[in-house]
């Protein structure tokens, strides 16, 4: 009687954050959000996860399967601290070998690394580590997801040349790239010379409930929160928020702006409420802006958002609120993916105010954001992230 053959053991999805810096749990710090949706993407596809993450992440205790083994720590910036990062290159990668070794290759399975949010002496690292791997026989598939738009610098020269290394080191079926956004796709094609597929932003998630923030109760009945989230920024379309709060007439007492303090933006007499919050939030209090907020102020500028993918503009249609953005940015073309023209707004007619609360209550609007929000659940999401990983095992 023949024996049934003994199932293969699913893989083991593995994270490294080498360039967390210190801030996991900062509003605008991608990585924190990202391992934790690496982490329930494994859960749903019935893998394992394990993530390295540097000593000096500070979320305690850390998540399950957690480890802080990375004597790392970034120096972005003026040239002496740009010189120690490269100094650390051979540090991190023996950390990261240790970690591999110890944490994933002893546990016998097919091993899928998800690598993102790195810079070029990381990158270098990692192909330092994975070249002993794959001289000890090891075979992980390493998944990478880029996001810039590539072009003749040092650093996008020396990604390129890591990830034409890392395809001769892996095989060419064991290095799989990844974009966010789908005008990136021929470009990396052309770039790096093999296919490349969109991956989700995987953030969105329903809504949990949880308390109102402290600066809740500055906001008077009845206002519209209109919330300009992140670090102030020209290409936040700070210009544009600035304006917006001197303007007066109909629709200003409905609406409340909140901010970042240091913005230090001011509310003049007959215009919007304007409340100011911390910029550098924790994550418990950034999903608490979130929910208390009915509209997202997102005027981006074209000439670099037309490129660059917006996470809160996921969290915020997987939260259910109004996004307001502004043309040829990448927001825009996914608004109008889902027949959502009406959300990007002319920010300089005159009527804006009145506009802005006409759009919040829009009950068709409000149908439309709802069938995005089904779609950006799926696919946007841990669920989503599993059904791209489960594709390439």
């Amino acid at each position: 009687m023949a024996q049934t053959p003994t199932p293969a053991p699913a893989p083991i999805l593995v994270s490294i954050v080498s360039d967390v810096n210190g801030q996991a749990t900062r509003v605008d710090a991608h990585p924190y959000p990202m391992c934790q949706a690496l982490g329930q993407a494994a859960e749903i596809a019935g893998w394992a996860f394990v993530a390295a993450v540097p000593t000096v992440c500070p979320v305690r205790p850390l998540p399950d399967h957690w480890i802080a083994c990375l004597r790392y720590r970034a120096h972005p910036g003026e040239t002496l601290e740009v010189a120690r990062d490269i100094m650390d290159i051979p540090m991190l990668a023996v950390d990261i070998d240790a970690f591999l070794q110890t944490h994933v290759f002893a546990a016998n399975r097919p091993v899928i690394l998800y690598y993102e949010w790195y810079i070029p002496t990381t990158v270098i690292a990692l192909t330092l580590a994975l070249l002993r791997a794959r001289l000890q026989g090891h075979s992980p598939t390493l998944c990478m997801l880029h996001r810039a738009k590539m072009s003749l610098n040092r650093t996008h020269a020396t990604i390129w040349v890591m990830t034409r290394l890392l395809r001769a080191i892996l095989g060419s079926r064991h290095l799989r790239l990844f974009a966010e956004n789908e005008r990136f796709v021929q470009h990396y094609v052309n770039w790096f010379g093999q296919p490349v597929q969109v991956a989700p932003i995987p953030f969105g998630a329903p809504v949990v409930s949880c308390s109102d923030p402290a600066w809740k109760r500055e906001v008077a009945d009845g206002q519209l929160v209109c919330w300009w989230p992140g670090k102030p920024a020209v290409r936040k379309g700070e210009l544009v928020v600035r304006k917006l709060v001197g303007l007066t007439g109909a629709g200003a007492e409905r609406l409340c702006v909140v901010a970042a303090a240091s913005s230090q933006l001011a509310q003049v007499p007959g215009g919007p409420r304007v409340v100011l919050v911390e910029y550098q939030l924790d994550r418990a209090s950034y999903l608490q802006t979130m929910a208390a907020a009915d509209v997202l102020l997102m005027p981006y500028t074209p000439d670099i958002h037309s490129w660059l993918t917006s996470g809160i503009l996921v969290e915020a249609i997987a939260a259910g609120k109004v996004p307001l953005v502004a043309t040829g940015t990448w927001l825009a073309d996914e608004l109008e993916r889902f027949n959502l023209e009406d959300l990007i707004v002319d920010w300089e007619r005159p009527d804006l105010l009145a506009e802005i609360a006409r759009l919040a209550r829009d009950a068709d609007v409000r149908r439309r954001l709802d069938i995005m929000r089904t779609a950006y659940l799926a696919f946007h999401s841990p669920a989503g992230l599993a059904q791209l990983l489960r594709g390439i095992q």
